[in-house]
């Protein structure tokens, strides 16, 4: 296993873009397809000097405060699906001992709460 380079800045900033647009799309289906690429760049990002994780977190805070119960709800996705990529990168990886420690991870359970309360789950 050699060093990841992370994809160079403009491409990766077309795709957050992108992908962030997606999460308001009306198809489900579209919605989920972004969901599942922003959770990956968050697992792929965590570790580095990239603004990739920080810009995602900026995307979900701001659009979890939307009116549109389709954003809501891919926000809420979203948080699951990162949740999901860290514990299956533990299982996929268990000769690293713990699971990743992401510091950015506390930062979900505030917007999950919020969302939790809005739609009274």
């Amino acid at each position: 296993r050699g060093v990841k380079c992370p994809p160079p800045a403009e491409p990766m900033a077309q795709m957050l873009r992108l992908s962030a647009e997606g999460l308001k799309d009306v198809n489900p289906a579209v919605r989920r397809l972004h969901v599942e690429v922003l959770a990956q760049l968050f697992l792929a990002h965590q570790q580095q000097d990239s603004p990739v994780v920080p810009r995602i977190l900026q995307v979900m805070t701001t659009d979890s405060a939307s009116d549109m119960v389709a954003v809501k709800s891919s926000i809420a996705m979203l948080c699951g699906a990162i949740l999901r990529a860290f514990a299956e990168a533990a299982v996929k990886s268990p000769e690293s001992g713990a699971p990743q420690q992401c510091p950015y991870l506390n930062n979900l359970v505030p917007i999950l709460i919020k969302l939790g309360k809005e739609t009274g789950q």
